[in-house]
């Protein structure tokens, strides 16, 4: 028996055309794809590029404090611009069709904004909405008053003959300030304090038929331990320190209400015992 060796180089290997092939392919699949998604932009693009995007006019929300034109000039876009065009460059943006540039513009020129959304509803409107910050409280400065909201921002400069029904906020240590930003005082406990207050009044008048808030004329909250109210301009409220503050601004409604005159002037006191105390002016004099 004849056996027949085999060297390496008799041994039979799979030819591999197809790998070639497939290596070929790919490339030219990639190169496809990417041609086919430029061309889906591009008419994408000319599609956005359409007058039936041009803006037409502009949807805004009412305000107690600034005219439309005011929103529409701040906004910078006009009638006939592109509804693309003014579309911000962040994610958020770009997916709700914000106007990035114009909240910013909006936002820095009018300190009663508090938060605003401009956006390009399709096919040709401009939408402005709005919340606007609620004054609280006067703030003396330098002869003048600045009127702020309940987080402390200011939103305009009064004189004294401009003041309405809001109470003066007294014992405040700061400055300088800057229109539509937080007021930065020294005594920042203080002006929390004073907010709360105020704050703590605001939600005990909604459901009470007695708006004490109404005849606040200021509040002084030099000393946190000797929080006092001006009422009516004939009665000192002497709440003491913030403790038990929704007990003693009901106690006080209820004092003024149906203990205290008409006419009568003094000082409510809820710091010399158990019970709040009221001295009239002939006493204290």
């Amino acid at each position: 028996m004849v056996i027949q060796k085999m060297n390496d180089a008799n041994e039979i290997y799979p030819h591999e055309p197809k790998k070639v092939k497939a290596k070929f392919q790919k490339p030219l699949f990639c190169f496809k794809i990417i041609l086919m998604l430029s061309l889906i932009i591009a008419l994408l693009v000319l599609f956005g590029m359409s007058p039936l995007f041009s803006i037409a006019g502009f949807r805004i929300q009412d305000s107690l404090y600034y005219e439309e034109e005011t929103f529409i000039n701040l906004s910078g876009v006009s009638i006939g611009d592109n509804g693309f065009k003014h579309v911000g460059t962040n994610f958020m943006q770009i997916l709700e069709l914000r106007y990035g540039k114009s909240e910013y513009n909006i936002l820095q020129n009018c300190p009663y904004i508090k938060e605003v959304k401009v956006k390009f509803n399709m096919p040709n409107i401009v939408d402005i909405s709005f919340t606007e910050r609620e004054p609280t409280g006067y703030v003396p400065y330098l002869g003048t008053y600045l009127l702020v909201d309940n987080e402390s921002y200011v939103l305009e400069i009064m004189g004294q003959a401009s003041l309405d029904e809001l109470p003066v906020i007294k014992g405040l240590e700061f400055s300088y300030y800057e229109l539509g930003k937080k007021l930065a005082t020294e005594n920042t406990k203080n002006l929390d304090a004073a907010m709360y207050v105020l704050n703590v009044i605001r939600l005990s008048d909604k459901n009470d038929r007695f708006k004490l808030l109404k005849i606040v004329d200021s509040i002084d909250v030099a000393n946190l331990d000797k929080i006092c109210l001006s009422v009516d301009s004939r009665i000192i409220v002497n709440f003491g320190n913030m403790e038990e503050l929704d007990y003693k601004i009901s106690a006080a409604k209820q004092i003024l209400l149906k203990n205290i005159k008409e006419t009568e002037k003094g000082l409510l006191d809820f710091t010399l015992g158990e019970n709040p105390t009221f001295i009239p002016d002939s006493d204290v004099n």
